[in-house]
C-alpha cells in the first residue's frame, strides 16, 4: 500500500483554505435557494460576518502575496462558479455543499436519535456550526478544535456578532487555552501536532464516558501520515466503543509545480492521501472499523449540471470520500470498500425542505 509520508510543516499562521472554504459555502447560500432554505438566513448572515472580520484582520502581506484569489473572490458569484468548474475541480461547489448537508444531518440525527452528548469539531476552521448548534441544544456540549491565526480570528468574529443577527445576548468564558460561549460552546486553542488532544479536551470539560461525535472534515489531507497515525490512535484512546468518528481520505491529487508553490508559500502543503481501496486495511490496523461512507457518487445527486453527473459517473473520480469509523468488533467485517454501504442520507429531501427558521 502506498501512503504520503512527510515532515511536519512550519506553524500555519493563517489558513487561506479554511477561509476560502466559507466563501464557497456563503456562495452557494446567494445562489442557490435551497440551500439558503436548508441553513437559513442567520447562518448565512454569521458566515459573513466571519469572513469580514478575518478580512479585516487579515497581515497586509498575506493579501498582497495573493492577489489574483482576492480579485477572484471580488466576481459575482455565478461567475466564480462557472470558472470553477469549467477549469479547476468540477462540482466542486456542490461537493462542499453536499458535506455541509451530510454533517449536519449526521450531528442532529447522532444527538436527536442516537444520545449524543458531546460534539467535536477538530481543525473547525471558520465554520459556525458548532456556534449555531450550540443556541439549539443547550444539554449537549460542543468542542472546536483549532490553532494560531484561525483560532484567534474565529473567537473574534464570535464575540463580535451585530445584534441585526439575532442571537442576544452571549454570554462568554475564559480560561488559559480556551473561549466558552453560552457555557455550551468550547474553543479550545490546540495544536493538533504538537499538543496532547486528550489532555485539552479533558481540562476543557469533556466527558471520555459520554457518547461523543467526532467530525474530521478535510482535515487529514494537511497532516503528515505520521500525525494522522497520531491522531487516530488518542481519538481511540478518548473515546467510548458507541462513540463514532466522521473522517475524511483525500486520493491521488492532481497537482502542478505552480500550484504546491503556493501552498509551500502559505505554509498549507498537502502532506497525506489514502486511496480508497486502502482505507479498510489503514483504519483497521489502527483500532477501527467503518460503518458506511460518502463519496462523489452520492454528493452528486445535488448537481444540476448534467455534465458534471456524467463526468463523475467513472468510479475513478471519486477519491475524495468521507467514512464513519467506530471501534473495532467485528460488527463491520467488509472485504472491500465497495461493500462498505453509503451513508443513508437523502440528501435531495433534505434540502427541498424549506427551513422557516431565520428566513
Amino acid at each position: 500500500m502506498q501512503e504520503e509520508s512527510s515532515e511536519a510543516p512550519t506553524q500555519n499562521p493563517i489558513d487561506g483554505s479554511a477561509l476560502g472554504l466559507m466563501k464557497v459555502f456563503a456562495r452557494s447560500l446567494r445562489l442557490e435557494p435551497r440551500f439558503l432554505h436548508y441553513f437559513g438566513k442567520q447562518n448565512l448572515q454569521i458566515v459573513e460576518h466571519i469572513i469580514q472580520s478575518v478580512k479585516k484582520n487579515m497581515p497586509y502581506h498575506f493579501s498582497t502575496s495573493r492577489p489574483g484569489q482576492v480579485l477572484f473572490f471580488m466576481l459575482p458569484d455565478g461567475f466564480q462558479r462557472w470558472y470553477i468548474n469549467l477549469f479547476l475541480r468540477k462540482g466542486f461547489d456542490t461537493f462542499i455543499m453536499a458535506r455541509k448537508v451530510m454533517i449536519d444531518a449526521k450531528i442532529k440525527s447522532a444527538i436527536e436519535n442516537e444520545g449524543v452528548k458531546q460534539v467535536i469539531f477538530l481543525g473547525a476552521g471558520y465554520d459556525p456550526r458548532a456556534f449555531l448548534q450550540a443556541q439549539k441544544c443547550k444539554t449537549v456540549n460542543f468542542f472546536e478544535i483549532d490553532r494560531g491565526f484561525t483560532y484567534e480570528q474565529k473567537v473574534i468574529a464570535l464575540q463580535t456578532v451585530p445584534a441585526h443577527i439575532g442571537f442576544g445576548a452571549i454570554d462568554i468564558s475564559r480560561n488559559e487555552n480556551a473561549v466558552v460561549f453560552n457555557q455550551n460552546m468550547i474553543c479550545i486553542k490546540c495544536d493538533l501536532i504538537k499538543d496532547n488532544l486528550i489532555e485539552y479536551l479533558r481540562k476543557n470539560g469533556f466527558e471520555p464516558s459520554l457518547k461523543t461525535l467526532i467530525i474530521a472534515e478535510g482535515l487529514t489531507l494537511y497532516l503528515p501520515k505520521k500525525d494522522v497515525d497520531a491522531l487516530l490512535e488518542s481519538l481511540h484512546a478518548l473515546i467510548t466503543d458507541q462513540s463514532e468518528i466522521i473522517i475524511s481520505f483525500v486520493g491521488k491529487f492532481k497537482t502542478t509545480a505552480k500550484r504546491e508553490a503556493l501552498f509551500k508559500k502559505k505554509e498549507e502543503q498537502r502532506l497525506f492521501s489514502l486511496m480508497s481501496e486502502h482505507v479498510l486495511y489503514y483504519v483497521h490496523a489502527r483500532g477501527f472499523e467503518v460503518k458506511d461512507k460518502f463519496t462523489t457518487k452520492l454528493s452528486m445527486t445535488l448537481e444540476k449540471e448534467r455534465w458534471i453527473k456524467k463526468y463523475y459517473e467513472d468510479p475513478r473520480r471519486r477519491q475524495t470520500a468521507y467514512y464513519t469509523l467506530v471501534k473495532a468488533n467485528s460488527n463491520f467485517e467488509y472485504k472491500s470498500i465497495d461493500e462498505v454501504p453509503e451513508m443513508q442520507i437523502d440528501l435531495v429531501s433534505i434540502v427541498n425542505q424549506k427551513n422557516t427558521t431565520n428566513e
